[in-house]
C-alpha cells in the first residue's frame, strides 16, 4: 500500500486488476498448439517426435483436422492453447508468421505477467537467411533442434501452469469480490452503451 505523510494508507486495489485479468484470460483447453509445416515438408518429423515425447499432454495438431474451415479452427485453437510450438520451414512466406503474431496478441497479458516464453520456434541452422532471428526472438524462444524444443516445453509449460493455477486459486479465495467486481464491470458497460445510444439519438435528431 502507498502511505501518505499523514499516515493515511490508500487501499490496495491490485487484487481487482488480477481478478479482471483472470476473467479475461482465454479458457485454455489445450497445452500445445502444434503449428508450422506438416512433417512431409520438414527436414525431420518434428510433429511426431513432440507428440511422442508428451503423450499425456493435450496437443492440437492442425494437420489432423480435415475440415474446410481449418484456418478459423486454427485461430480458435490458438486462443485455447497455453503454448505454441512450430518449425521454421525453408520455404518463403510460411504461415507461422501470422500465427506467432496472433498467439502473442491473444496471450500477451499472460506472457507479460508470468514472464514466460509460451512460443517456441524450432529454427534449424540450415534455414537461411537467419537475420530475422533477433526480431522474431522478441516474441518467443528460438531453438535449433527438436530436442531443445522438448526441454524448453517442459520448463515453459511448468511456469505457465503455475501462473494459471495461482490465478485460479486467487479467484477462488476472492470469489465474492470477483462476482461483485464483474457485476460492477457489466453495469458499467451497460451504462456506457446507454450513454452512447443516448448521444447518438440526440445527435441524429439535431442533424435533422
Amino acid at each position: 500500500m502507498e502511505e501518505r505523510n499523514d499516515g493515511y494508507k490508500n487501499p490496495d486495489y491490485s487484487y481487482v486488476a488480477r481478478l479482471i485479468q483472470y476473467a479475461n484470460e482465454p479458457k485454455m483447453d489445450f497445452d500445445i498448439f502444434l503449428g508450422g509445416p506438416p512433417d512431409r515438408r520438414s527436414p525431420f518429423p518434428y510433429r511426431q517426435i513432440i507428440k511422442a515425447a508428451f503423450p499425456d499432454l493435450r496437443i492440437y495438431d492442425w494437420e489432423e483436422y480435415h475440415g474446410d474451415d481449418y484456418q478459423e479452427r486454427n485461430h480458435q485453437m490458438i486462443r485455447q492453447s497455453r503454448m505454441m510450438v512450430s518449425l521454421v520451414p525453408d520455404f518463403p512466406m510460411p504461415g507461422i508468421g501470422p500465427e506467432v503474431g496472433y498467439f502473442y496478441a491473444v496471450h500477451e497479458e499472460m506472457i507479460r505477467a508470468a514472464k514466460v516464453s509460451p512460443i517456441i520456434l524450432i529454427w534449424p541452422d540450415s534455414v537461411k537467411p537467419d537475420f530475422t532471428k533477433k526480431t522474431i526472438g522478441h516474441y518467443g524462444l528460438i531453438v535449433p533442434s527438436v530436442e531443445e524444443a522438448i526441454a524448453a516445453i517442459k520448463n515453459s509449460l511448468a511456469d505457465i501452469n503455475k501462473y494459471l493455477e495461482s490465478l485460479k486459486k486467487f479467484e477462488g479465495e476472492n470469489r465474492q469480490v470477483h462476482e461483485e467486481t464483474m457485476k460492477f464491470l457489466r453495469d458499467f458497460q451497460r451504462a456506457q452503451e446507454a450513454t452512447r445510444q443516448h448521444n447518438q439519438h440526440f445527435g441524429d435528431a439535431e442533424s435533422e
